[in-house]
């Protein structure tokens, strides 16, 4: 525990809490370095939020869109925290972004002060193209039809080598973890959730360019910053 505001942290598509301190960033987040009470959240279907999955036939995806995923967030900060910053890695950080533009949009009192993005996905990045790649989404809900069919086993024949764009962390890990190992911690979500996190994904609607120029003045009026503090700046 340390001041407020927290900060309050989410992590990427097919990870968790457990697999992120195995990566390292239980370092990088440590609240006795940032001075500051760290509160982590294992998304739902993910990690020990596994059981929060709901089983809903056609429409399993809708509850893992970016919008509702920021519900859980906000909901789970407004129980923890006083005030916080809003933060996450990858898919976190796009749950991070929607959570603050929506209290940021209607003044509510859990609008956080700043917000802490670490490798955001692209389709966040597309948002200054103003469409998302196709060839992306496709891929995406392909991945999600093929662990639907064939499991995780399927996933990770694909995985050779040096390609695994849809294993959480690969890319950047902190310590000496192993590919395999990211893959075997991925194996701890059902595969349908999985699946269903992939489509929600890929189903999610970016924010709005008129709710993110609100939030960024709202920022901009709102004190103190994180740009005072060594692991984050304000949008």
């Amino acid at each position: 525990l340390g001041s407020s505001p927290a900060l309050v942290w989410s992590h990427g598509l097919g990870g968790c809490c457990d697999a992120d301190e195995l990566r390292g960033i239980g370092n990088i987040l440590d609240p006795a370095k940032l001075g500051r009470t760290v509160l982590r959240l294992d998304l739902r279907g993910h990690g020990r939020s596994k059981s929060a999955h709901e089983n809903v036939d056609q429409d399993d995806h809708k509850q893992y869109l970016w919008s509702e995923l920021a519900k859980d967030m906000r909901r789970a900060a407004a129980d923890s925290v006083s005030r916080s910053f809003f933060g996450g890695e990858a898919l976190g950080a796009a749950v991070a972004l929607e959570a603050a533009i929506a209290a940021q949009a209607n003044n509510s009192i859990d609008a956080p002060p700043g917000l802490v993005l670490m490798r955001p996905p692209q389709m966040l990045a597309d948002v200054a193209k103003g469409s998302v790649d196709p060839a992306l989404l496709r891929e995406i809900r392909r991945i999600a039809e093929l662990v639907m069919a064939d499991g995780f086993d399927a996933l990770d024949k694909e995985e050779t080598g040096e390609r695994a764009p849809f294993l959480n962390g690969a890319a950047a890990t902190f310590s000496t973890l192993a590919k395999g190992d990211l893959q075997r911690l991925r194996r701890t979500m059902d595969k349908d959730a999985f699946a269903a996190a992939l489509q929600g994904y890929a189903a999610s609607e970016q924010p709005g360019k008129q709710l993110a120029d609100r939030f960024k003045e709202g920022l901009a009026k709102s004190a103190p910053s994180m740009a005072a503090d060594a692991y984050g700046v304000p949008l």
